[in-house]
């Protein structure tokens, strides 16, 4: 996990070179603008941040290699958000990304 220094703006900004030969292709972020963490997924040159909070009741997910899991109830979510198992109906919540100058940029709003 890393824990990223949030400011008051509504971005998070984490160095692209987090990812690289060996360090796998999924990151965990907590910042102090959120109550539950972001994971962070890359896949070829794009970026998913998917917030790490069940839409069932809320409860916070854990992400493992291919899924994500709610402990709580079972739901399941694939890398993309969409649920795979219920109870969770929805999908959860994702953020634009973009890459500038090898800065991730995350757009909490």
């Amino acid at each position: 996990m890393i824990k990223v220094a949030g400011d008051n703006s509504n971005l998070i900004k984490i160095n692209a070179d987090s990812f690289g030969p060996g360090k796998g292709n999924m990151l965990v972020l907590r910042t102090k603008q959120l109550e539950y963490d972001i994971l962070l997924i890359k896949n070829a040159e794009n970026y998913k941040a998917l917030y790490l909070r069940c839409t069932h009741e809320g409860v916070g997910l854990t992400p493992a290699a291919n899924k994500i899991f709610c402990s709580a109830h079972g739901s399941v979510f694939d890398l993309d958000g969409k649920v795979v198992k219920e109870p969770a109906l929805r999908p959860l919540q994702s953020y634009p990304t973009e890459l500038i100058n090898n800065q991730i940029i995350i757009h909490l709003s």
